[in-house]
């Protein structure tokens, strides 16, 4: 069974690559009616067959070269013919109702098929083909009268009334089979369409927000901004591994690629546990920022404990891989620009002197130590302890005051 259902999902997808979602289920669609209306075609020749066959022969014949013909509309599809394989379906399917009918009779009930023809063109083209559609549903409409006012009695004769009854029963069936069914694996197919947009929509916003703070990533998806720029009180945490460019000359790509994945991964988990927002990564240097992208008052306090965290994580991360990797940190409060710049590859980041006095207390610092500027020292007031360093001569700025953050006011160590 499932191998019967493999091949029709292969044969119903003939000439669906590389078009659209609308297309695809347009052509699968037209493969997949013109498989059914050839089953009903042989399922009635079968049924002459065994009837009279003497009799019916010129119609079992016709039947044969219709069903042919049912058979090209898939490989016309393969060929990327799409509006070509509609139109041999529909004018096969036209001759082959008015054939059945010629030799049956209205009786019979074949001209109902009509209706099918009517029905499936709306499945089959594209929202802007309304005049195929409409020409479709014409002919279908037209050639129905023309049964009906010219066949009252068939070319073949060999049926007594009830069983044209029958027949006419049977077409009844056949016609609401052959719209249901195309209807329903429409439905299915375009249900299908919208649960797979709906998930790689997921995995896309799951991305956005991996690239960009959430509530950027929102107003980027909602809001119509040519620019998405803001001005924060913040505290910028830069750190950045010492003599790192030493240490990845001497070892293998994975092994530098792997140590800064595990270190910076660890860096990551702190972020989001202490409310800080992580904004990028500059070769072996970790920049993050509280107070940003909402407001916080806190922003000094949760850039300190990212911070003295971080240090204690690296600290287990030397005793658990037997290394002996240091880090310097630096950390200043004030003003700053934050904001989207991208328009292929997104890109969260901040501006301002605050950004620039962070990256020169890390580049000045001692290595395992946090030095903070004398703005972020008051922010942080009692609640830590700290060392005075004294002035500081930072490159583009000028002498500041800085000290080491050493340990939360309680001594407690943040992990």
């Amino acid at each position: 069974m499932q191998a019967v259902l493999s091949a029709f999902q292969r044969f119903s997808a003939i000439g669906t690559e590389g078009r659209s979602e609308e297309e695809r289920r347009a052509i699968q669609t037209t493969n997949i009616s013109a498989a059914l209306v050839l089953l009903v075609v042989l399922s009635y020749d079968a049924f002459y067959l065994l009837y009279d066959a003497a009799a019916l022969w010129p119609l079992i014949l016709a039947n044969l070269g219709y069903g042919a013909l049912y058979v090209t509309v898939p490989l016309i599809n393969g060929l990327g013919r799409r509006r070509l394989a509609i139109c041999v379906f529909m004018l096969v399917a036209f001759a082959n109702i008015g054939t059945a009918t010629y030799f049956l009779g209205t009786a019979a009930g074949i001209q109902l098929y009509y209706m099918n023809t009517a029905g499936l063109c709306t499945l089959m083209t594209l929202a802007d083909e309304r005049l195929d559609s409409a020409v479709y549903i014409l002919g279908s409409a037209l050639l129905f009268l023309l049964a009906m006012l010219n066949f009252d009695v068939g070319a073949i004769q060999v049926f007594p009334d009830w069983l044209l009854q029958g027949l006419f029963a049977g077409s009844t069936l056949g016609v609401v089979m052959l719209i249901t069914l195309p209807s329903f694996i429409y439905r299915r197919l375009a249900l299908d369409a919208e649960a797979q947009l709906g998930e790689a929509n997921a995995r896309n916003e799951e991305l956005l927000h991996n690239i960009l703070p959430e509530p950027i990533a929102e107003r980027l998806r909602t809001e119509s901004l040519d620019v998405v720029a803001d001005r924060h009180d913040a505290t910028v945490v830069f750190a950045d591994i010492a003599g790192f460019s030493r240490f990845a000359s001497h070892r293998r790509p994975e092994t530098v690629v792997k140590l800064l994945n595990e270190v910076f991964s660890r860096f990551d988990d702190l972020c989001d546990r202490h409310g800080v927002e992580k904004i990028k990564t500059i070769g072996d240097g970790y920049m993050a920022a509280a107070g940003l992208p909402e407001p916080d008052p806190q922003h000094a306090q949760k850039a300190a404990n990212l911070a003295l965290a971080m240090v204690e994580a690296l600290k287990r991360y030397n005793a658990e891989r037997g290394d002996d990797v240091e880090m310097r940190i630096g950390l200043h409060s004030g003003p700053l620009v934050a904001g989207v710049i991208g328009k292929r590859k997104f890109t969260y980041d901040l501006w301002g002197d605050t950004v620039n006095v962070a990256s020169r207390l890390e580049a000045t610092g001692e290595r395992s130590r946090i030095q903070v500027s004398a703005n972020t020292r008051a922010l942080l007031k009692d609640g830590y302890r700290f060392e005075p360093r004294g002035e500081v001569d930072l490159r583009g700025i000028g002498a500041q005051t800085t000290y080491y953050l050493t340990s939360p006011a309680g001594a407690t160590a943040l992990a």
